[in-house]
């Protein structure tokens, strides 16, 4: 066995009275000892010989000297010395306690480099990390303090000038500890784990020793920190769960604190949270519901966290499932903290990783009953950028954005706007690929301008300004590229849907209307700042039509701005610059970059004006104003690339077509530059029916006829074109300046007609035209010509109905020359009515009335007016076809003056077949061109009662589409005080009172209720519709005006039987019917039923004075509507009208009389008392005329009816 070294060192350490020693040799001995003991090997020494050492180095002479020198020799000999006593430790618990109290002090000195006894600073750390001597302390009597120190010296260096090179040293240190102690003291915990929450904050851990140090602790003691951790969150978590203090927003924020704790130890070592998990799924159950919030956001957070080494949802699945349940909580505030943190989630996790379950949640919020839960899905779904939305979110569940388009029309304005936003915006971005040919995509987003186009007509002005935003800077922003610029149009029209082409047509045409009111207020504005001496009385007039102007365009504007002082502003600055470029923005002879480069130019000038009044909505106001006044989208630059578009015969050729056309409809001066290529398309395509309708709009519009090879090109289509291509040559032909001569030459070559050739059709078509564009070419031949058609048209069928006969034909399909036999018909009834338009006014009777007997017979008959003895059943969607148009070219001569006249009542009742045709074709058809007639007001007011015949319509989205047609326009009616839809009341009574079904139910005891039920729907239809509170005594008054009047439409003997026929008491039942339901609204709504205070004279066409005061006391003192139906009819009627049922029963209604004269207005009417009825009493309170049109809907609505051109262009086949 080899010899052990003793220790070679013999010199003393301590003075004593015989040997003082300095400090200078003290030093020197300590760091002689030091270099020994640093060499020396445990396995090779004599350990006795160490001991007297030993005894010396523990001294608090030496352990507390002054000099640092001589303490930090002293701890390197004292980290020796238990190296090489190891495992023993060869102090007592005090001693150590000292020796590591001093140790601690020394590593307090490293954050200095420049100290001299750094380096023996940095041996005691490599000791201790090495040797793990420092373990020692955790069996100590005061190990909690000790264990404090060491943390709090390491961490607080980390906090300072900690030398990279040494962390690990001391994060092994640290680590050792942990593991060896039995217990963690708190403050030395939360020392730990609040590192992890300065981390957050930190731009980069690479620079924080503090964190390395936490994150090396928790590493290699996972156990053991995922213990402690789970014990220290549950503590606090239970004291500051205290139900009496839980409103304590200290103690709120106390909890949150300990969930970005949760969070930030996830992000780093997540293996710690396994029991946490099971603290915070607890939370999510709790009562309160601050804490379930802030439990959900704290899991959306920790689950959102991606990538992590721990799958949330397979290690903590039953928290997943919680936390997934909080959709469905009964908290909106935990729902909308639920939808933010799943769109956190969207952002945060890699394509490939979204759970459907989180995707299947925001749906599910989307359509949350609060709104609060709506507006945060739409918000959440906003924030997440377009490329990801579609790779992630739509991917996964491509019925999202529907549901999301949903809420479109929600009520509430930010949830709207914000949708609106999204869908815009997705699009844009989506548009590069789109215009590649990205079918899927297509399929996904396409659909999205029509869904904001549609908006237009819930008609508000706040909405139609978001759509016009979105419209312009998103959908079709400013492009300087004409390929992609018109590209994207078509791609926008070429997915629109007839209601939606309608808006957008809109759009396009108010554009001339609103840049000539532009036009004017610089006019004025440059009038008024002149500079020249005008009189006063010219000013104020200038300033007069300024203010006219400004009220004009301010109701179009958002309701949320300034705009009257923002416009008024304009026109104190008088800036010239800007008088121009508005007129170069908005002229229709400005190609496009000149309207882009105005409006830049523009908005940059504006967007400057701040700190006057209204001038922080100058830029908003302008810009709106200026997109919709710009020849933005037909403009003439465009042309060149739509053509190109149109001959490619591409996916954009039918967009392009349609394009042209509607160019020519809204501004034809766009082809000024462009007629050649025009003339052009139709002398080399093959199909020119569009090209043709585009070159007669623009001939019409300036007045020129087209080149003598053009010509000669329309002459041959008006003989061997198709029918639609025959018609516009006509059309063109007859602008000419020898018309009647080119005509003629037609005219001569295809007649007579030859109902067998195969361009038969086509040849019907060009004399339909003819009798309009020519009609002295016909003169003599009309009368041969309709015997023809009658005989050999419209009273023979070639082919029979089969059971495979479809129940409708479209437009399209009948163009394409699949039903030759039935076109011929359509156009045999326009033949009709074409010629009853060229007829003199002296000449019509004898010809006008076997076509209107024609067309109610059509109707009436469901479309089959063949002999079927003689002759082949019509097919069913021969008739279809034939009953709209014999409805609509009624409404269609009903335009004419000296026609409207002749459509008598029993005609306009009879259209109430079409109204309820049992085709949905018919119905849409007819009702979509009768409301357009209506609002144009082309036609009598007499036809306004057919829309109100929609209330049975089966298909919601028809009938809810009228709904709103009739607010708007009835709202419109309301604000120039015409009240045609208050006196279409009395209209509508008389025409239920005449419809079979209703006479049929009433004229049987046993379904009299019902007959009262039938007639109700179209009363609550209408009153819904209609009734506000100014109107409603006015509506009333109506309604009880009736029963002073006879039928003027039935026979006048029947007035005079002892026993009123049914037909008489009709009129009488459903005016009482109309007083119950004003009466029943007025009282739910809790309104004043005034009298009325004038005398109002019913139409002539309908109602006849009663011969006596005695009948009409007799009449009025009667009720109608039985007792026994009247209780149950009060609650249909509240049914019908969505209003609360009564607390008590409904007093009976009883007639009220509104009279129209003097005598009668101060005297109440008598009647005797009757087992069925009982005395009427009348209300005595008198209103102004003036407030009765102040309606109380809306005032925020702007029109965007499609108004008739001239010439109405539609359907050949209606």
């Amino acid at each position: 066995m080899p010899l052990l070294q003793k220790l070679k060192f013999k010199q003393k350490l301590l003075s004593s009275a015989v040997e003082s020693i300095s400090t200078k040799e003290l030093l020197n001995r300590l760091q002689k000892l030091s270099t020994e003991l640093s060499t020396a090997d445990q396995d090779k020494i004599n350990i006795a010989s160490f001991d007297a050492v030993k005894d010396q180095l523990f001294n608090k002479k030496l352990l507390k000297h002054t000099n640092q020198g001589v303490q930090a020799f002293t701890c390197c000999c004292c980290a020796d010395i238990l190296r090489l006593y190891a495992p023993d430790a060869p102090f007592t618990a005090p001693q150590l306690s000292d020796i590591f109290k001093t140790i601690f002090l020394q590593l307090r000195r490293l954050e200095d480099a420049e100290n001299p006894y750094y380096q023996q600073q940095v041996y005691l750390l490599k000791s201790l990390a090495e040797v793990r001597s420092v373990v020692l302390i955790t069996d100590l009597p005061d190990a909690e303090s000790l264990v404090e120190k060491v943390f709090t010296t390491l961490y607080e260096l980390a906090s300072a000038n900690f030398p990279a090179k040494l962390e690990p040293l001391a994060a092994d240190i640290l680590s050792e500890i942990i593991s060896e102690s039995e217990t963690i003291p708190h403050k030395v915990l939360t020392l730990v784990l609040n590192k992890f929450l300065s981390s957050e904050t930190s731009l980069s851990n690479v620079s924080n020793p503090g964190f390395k140090f936490t994150l090396a602790i928790c590493n290699m003691n996972m156990d053991r920190m995922a213990r402690q951790i789970a014990q220290y969150f549950s503590e606090i978590m239970y004291e500051n769960t205290n139900l009496e203090e839980i409103s304590d927003a200290q103690t709120i924020a106390q909890l949150g604190k300990i969930h970005d704790l949760s969070l930030a130890i996830w992000k780093h070592v997540p293996e710690l949270l396994g029991s946490v998990m099971g603290l915070i799924d607890d939370e999510l159950l709790a009562e309160n519901e601050k804490i379930r919030v802030l439990a959900t956001q704290t899991l959306g957070q920790i689950i959102g966290h991606s990538p992590s080494r721990v799958n949330f949802t397979t290690e903590h699945s039953e928290t997943w499932l919680n936390w997934m349940k909080k959709t469905l909580d009964v908290s909106p505030r935990v729902r909308a903290e639920w939808v933010k943190q799943a769109a956190n989630m969207v952002l945060m996790v890699s394509t490939s990783h979204l759970p459907e379950e989180i995707v299947h949640g925001i749906s599910k919020c989307l359509l949350d009953s609060d709104e609060r839960v709506r507006f945060a899905a739409c918000r959440a779904i906003a924030r997440v950028p377009s490329a990801k939305l579609v790779a992630t979110v739509l991917a996964t569940d491509k019925t999202l954005l529907k549901t999301l388009a949903q809420l479109i029309r929600e009520r509430h304005p930010e949830i709207r706007t914000t949708v609106v936003q999204v869908l815009a915006t997705l699009y844009d971005d989506c548009f590069p690929k789109l215009f590649q040919g990205d079918e899927s995509l297509d399929a996904l987003v396409g659909w999205i301008p029509e869904q904001i186009l549609n908006l237009i007509y819930i008609n508000d002005r706040n909405i139609n300004s978001l759509v016009d935003m979105a419209v312009f800077e998103k959908l079709l922003p400013t492009d300087a590229n004409a390929e992609t610029r018109v590209a994207r149009q078509l791609q926008v029209m070429r997915h629109l849907e007839p209601k939606a082409k309608q808006a957008f047509m809109a759009i396009s045409k108010r554009q001339q209307q609103l840049a000539g009111v532009l036009t004017k207020l610089v006019e004025f504005s440059e009038s008024y700042n002149g500079g020249a001496e005008t009189a006063e009385e010219d000013n104020v007039k200038t300033l007069q039509q300024i203010d006219t102007v400004n009220r004009w365009l301010c109701a179009s504007l958002p309701e949320n701005g300034n705009a009257y002082e923002t416009l008024d502003l304009f026109v104190r600055l008088n800036n010239r610059r800007w008088y121009k470029l508005i007129r170069l923005a908005i002229s229709s002879e400005s190609d496009y970059d000149t309207i882009a480069s105005s409006m830049k130019e523009l908005f940059a000038k504006m967007s400057e004006i701040k700190g006057k009044k209204g001038g922080a909505d100058m830029l908003s106001t302008f810009k709106l104003l200026l997109y919709r006044a710009s020849v933005v989208l037909y403009n003439k630059s465009n042309i060149s690339s739509v053509v190109a578009m149109s001959k490619a015969r591409g996916s954009f050729q039918e967009a392009a077509d349609e394009w042209l056309e509607q160019a020519s409809v809204t501004n034809p001066s766009v082809f000024k530059s462009h007629v050649q290529t025009l003339y052009g398309l139709v002398l080399t395509e093959t199909s020119v029916a569009k090209s043709l309708k585009t070159v007669f709009r623009y001939c019409k519009k300036f007045l020129e006829q087209p080149p003598r090879e053009v010509t000669d090109k329309l002459l041959s289509l008006a003989i061997s074109g198709t029918p639609q291509e025959a018609k516009y040559s006509i059309k063109i032909l007859g602008l000419h300046s020898d018309t009647k001569p080119l005509i003629q030459d037609v005219f001569d070559l295809i007649y007579p007609l030859n109902a067998k050739s195969p361009k038969f059709v086509t040849h019907l078509s060009s004399v339909v035209q003819m009798f309009l564009e020519s009609p002295l070419v016909l003169v003599y031949d009309a009368e041969e010509l309709t015997s023809f058609l009658i005989k050999n048209i419209l009273l023979t069928n070639t082919r029979g109905a089969v059971d495979s006969d479809p129940e409708w034909i479209s437009d399209e399909a009948l163009e394409t020359g699949s039903e030759p036999e039935l076109s011929a018909k359509l156009y045999t009834l326009r033949c009709f009515v074409n010629r009853l338009k060229s007829l003199e006014t002296s000449s019509h009777g004898s010809v006008s009335g076997p076509v209107f007997k024609l067309f109610s017979t059509l109707i009436g008959s469901g479309g089959e007016i063949v002999n079927q003895k003689t002759g082949l059943p019509t097919p069913k969607h021969y008739q279809s076809r034939l009953r709209l148009a014999a409805g609509l070219l009624l409404l269609k001569l009903a335009k004419l003056p000296v026609y409207s006249n002749m459509v008598n009542p029993q005609t306009v009742n009879r259209l109430t077949f079409v109204v309820q045709d049992q085709s949905e074709n018919v119905r849409r058809e007819f009702i979509t061109k009768a409301k357009k007639y209506l609002a144009s007001e082309v036609v009598s007011e007499k036809f306004l009662p057919l829309i109100f015949f929609m209330a049975h319509e089966p298909n919601t989205e028809v009938r809810d589409d009228v709904q709103t047609w009739v607010r708007s326009f009835s709202t419109r009616c309301a604000r120039s005080k015409d009240v045609k839809f208050e006196r279409t009341l009395v209209r509508l009574i008389h025409m239920i009172a005449h419809n079979q079904e209703f006479a049929d139910l009433v004229s049987v005891e046993a379904t009299l209720l019902k007959g009262f039920s039938y007639a109700l729907e179209y009363i609550a239809f209408y009153i819904n519709c209609i009734a506000t509170q100014q109107n409603i005594s006015f509506l009333f008054y109506l309604a009880s005006r009736v029963k002073q009047y006879r039928d003027n439409t039935i026979d006048e003997s029947l007035y005079d039987q002892a026993v009123a026929p049914e037909s008489v008491l009709n009129l009488y039942r459903v005016a009482e019917v109309a007083q119950m339901v004003v009466k029943e609204l007025h009282d739910a709504k809790n309104w004043t039923l005034e009298t009325y205070p004038a005398r109002i004279q019913l139409t002539a066409d309908l109602f006849a004075p009663m011969k006596s005061v005695e009948e009409t006391k007799r009449i009025v003192s009667t009720v109608f509507v039985p007792e026994t139906a009247q209780a149950e009819l009060a609650k249909l009627i509240r049914h019908k009208l969505q209003l609360a049922p009564k607390r008590k029963a409904a007093p009976r209604v009883k007639p009220a009389v509104n009279p129209g004269t003097p005598k009668a207005k101060s005297t109440p009417v008598k009647r005797t008392k009757s087992p069925k009825s009982k005395v009427a009493k009348k209300a005595k309170v008198a209103i102004n005329p003036e407030d009765l049109r102040k309606s109380s809907r809306s005032r925020n609505n702007v029109s965007y009816t499609v108004s008739d051109s001239e010439e109405e262009e539609t359907s050949d086949f209606e």
